[in-house]
């Protein structure tokens, strides 16, 4: 399974189609830090988890955010980064993302995500 379930139903004559996204995250430890993969596709009802996470280990000297297995994103996931790096400049620059696959890393590009982490697409520090 690809990780999405659809029903088709009726609904007052009309047809519909629910769609549930799943998304989750898996945590590996790594030399003074934490690597935190975020799996499926990435919308704006996900970013509390993700700023959660993040928020969790903020105690850690280094976050890696492990986006190979992430195969889409929404722009609020640069406005939840944006906010922790205005507000957390000290942790926003423990952070480095690293894997993204060649759509998630243009998407970054053209938000500038990659003007203010690092962003590894090939090599990771995990």
């Amino acid at each position: 399974m690809d990780g999405k379930l659809s029903k088709n139903a009726v609904f007052r004559g009309h047809e519909t189609c629910t769609i549930l996204v799943i998304m989750y995250l898996t945590y590996q430890t790594v030399p003074d830090g934490i690597a935190i993969k975020i799996h499926g596709e990435l919308s704006r009802l996900d970013i509390p988890v993700v700023r959660r996470a993040i928020s969790d280990f903020r105690g850690l000297p280094k976050i890696i955010l492990d986006l190979s297995e992430l195969s889409f994103l929404e722009s609020s996931f640069a406005g939840a980064l944006f906010e922790i790096r205005g507000s957390d400049p000290e942790l926003a620059g423990r952070m480095e993302i690293v894997h993204p696959n060649d759509t998630v890393a243009e998407t970054m590009h053209i938000m500038k995500l990659d003007s203010i982490y690092p962003v590894n697409p090939k090599e990771a520090s995990i």
